[in-house]
């Protein structure tokens, strides 16, 4: 192996960091009301704090605090860009919070804080050396005057100390009606427990923040915030509480994980198996963790946990084989694998729209209607499931849809999603009639025959075929051109073929399964 032993003694043009560059590196938070969320961070860390308030005024965003401020020296650390090691319990990870925020959200940050008599602001905008503007002005000086016409407008409340965030030139719209609830929302879920414990008062333009301390309605089994220990390897002894039931009206879903009680993720599924399944939407899964488990939830420096994020795999075994959290998962499974869950079909939509123009040019179906009379007085059935009605009934099939996203649909051909039973057909259709008389073919497809049920969830190239050969059927069937014993023929091949097709959408299951494992 050849090594190279030089030593250059001539140095190049010096080459520092592009500033715009280090800046954009900090880190991009999930959404705005994230990045808000660390500024209100800073302000309840370095209390004691009794109140914050946020202030929303177009193109700015004001956060004041009264905490116990900030000098010269504490203003230009909170500026500097330098890895901080925050102490045991507190919200803080790395010190980037203030800067990644800033920058994420404003174009202009400047702070003014107070300590006794003294004013001390600043800009955070360094100079191409990296030195910030920060002045103190004491009572009488150049700029104190100024600096107290502020303070007193915007103060958190009557106190001698505390700290002013104005952000200005805002990359975000935060002031707009919407966005304004969306933010107080946030606020409330991610100090829902934390600043109740801490008896600080949050405020949005003068308005108390609701706080919501997210926990299920009812308990599964006992975990009502079981505790549990991971020893890391080499390293020490950890803890944490695991909190599992049924999720309040609007509350998040999957897992929801608590650091130092301040929220860092929902929705989160972790790689957790079956917690996407639709029918799993009500479960809630609550860890209660601290700051010394940050590396085995990857928790990233914006104190974020992507929903995906795979975590430590001996950490997992623990978290979810070790203490029953899996056994409890499958059972809640089971226990709900008979409930009806609806598939929504609006996707569709586009594709049945274009299919009703082949219908008014090719096939009228406006004939269907005497077509199904006459065939009703010469005792023929047209449809493969049920007796045509001499009528054709106003409300249709009796059977409960297992569909959502069509019942309002006025086209001439819609589609159904329907238990008709492991050994009924495929697809059976029938003609309906709308308010006003007009009539529409409805093709009710068999949600019990599993590849018709995974066809017919989403619209894809090969079940746009499908439904356009049920459909091209459906005309034959229901204008009387094929006779019963044609019908029998056709169903006796469909029994046979789906078999094939039932086996091979389980194994494209299974193997799907085993790969999410790996």
């Amino acid at each position: 192996m050849s090594k190279i032993n030089i030593k250059p003694k001539t140095l190049c043009a010096s080459a520092p960091p592009q500033m715009e560059a280090i800046l954009g590196s900090l880190g991009i938070y999930p959404s705005p009301e994230l990045a808000v969320c660390e500024i209100v961070d800073n302000g309840a860390e370095y209390g004691p704090t009794s109140e914050i308030r946020i202030f929303l005024e177009k193109n700015r965003i004001i956060i004041a605090d009264d905490g116990r401020g900030l000098n010269k020296e504490t203003m230009r650390e909170m500026f500097q860009i330098h890895r901080r090691e925050h102490e045991k319990g507190a919200t803080g990870k790395y010190g980037y919070g203030f800067k990644a925020s800033s920058y994420f959200l404003s174009d202009q940050t400047a702070v003014l804080s107070k300590q006794g008599k003294e004013f001390v602001f600043g800009n955070w905008k360094p100079t191409p050396d990296w030195k910030f503007p920060i002045e103190s002005f004491s009572k009488g000086e150049k700029h104190y005057a100024a600096c107290e016409t502020m303070w007193d407008e915007y103060r958190a409340c009557d106190s001698d100390s505390g700290t002013i965030v104005i952000l200005d030139k805002l990359k975000f719209d935060l002031h707009a009606k919407k966005n304004k609830a969306s933010l107080i929302k946030e606020l409330g879920q991610v100090y829902g427990r934390l600043f109740p414990k801490k008896n600080i008062t949050l405020y949005v333009n003068d308005e108390v923040v609701p706080m919501t301390d997210i926990r299920p309605a009812t308990i599964i089994s006992d975990f009502n915030e079981k505790p549990f220990s991971y020893e890391i390897p080499n390293e020490r002894k950890t803890n944490f509480t695991l909190t599992v039931g049924e999720r309040q009206k609007n509350d998040p879903r999957g897992v929801v994980i608590y650091r130092n009680n301040r929220l860092i993720t929902k929705d989160a599924q972790l790689g957790i198996n079956y917690i996407s399944q639709p029918k799993m939407k009500p479960m809630q899964i609550i860890i209660n963790t601290t700051d010394e488990n940050d590396d085995l939830f990857k928790m990233t420096p914006m104190k974020t946990i992507d929903k995906n994020q795979k975590i430590d795999a001996d950490f997992y075994n623990v978290l979810v084989r070790k203490s029953g959290l899996l056994t409890a998962i499958k059972k809640y499974h089971q226990d709900h694998k008979s409930e009806e869950e609806k598939s929504d079909l609006s996707p569709w939509r586009h594709f049945l729209q274009h299919l009703a123009k082949y219908a008014k040019r090719y096939d009228p179906i406006e004939s269907l209607i005497n077509c199904n009379k006459q065939n009703t007085r010469n005792g023929k059935r047209n449809s493969p499931s049920q007796p045509a009605p001499k009528k054709p009934p106003a409300g249709g099939t009796k059977k409960k849809a297992l569909c959502s996203g069509l019942e309002n649909f006025k086209g001439v051909v819609t589609i159904e999603l329907l238990s008709l039973g492991l050994g009924g057909p495929q697809c059976a259709p029938e003609v309906r009639q709308m308010r006003g008389g007009k009539p529409q073919i409805v093709l009710m497809f068999n949600n019990d025959v599993p590849f018709v049920k995974e066809l017919i969830k989403t619209p894809t190239s090969v079940s746009k075929l499908y439904v356009r050969e049920e459909y091209a059927k459906a005309l034959k069937l229901l204008s009387g051109k094929i006779d019963e014993e044609e019908l029998k023929i056709h169903h006796k091949v469909q029994e046979e073929l789906r078999a094939n097709r039932d086996f091979i959408t389980m194994s494209v299951k299974e193997i799907n399964t085993y790969e999410g494992k790996q």
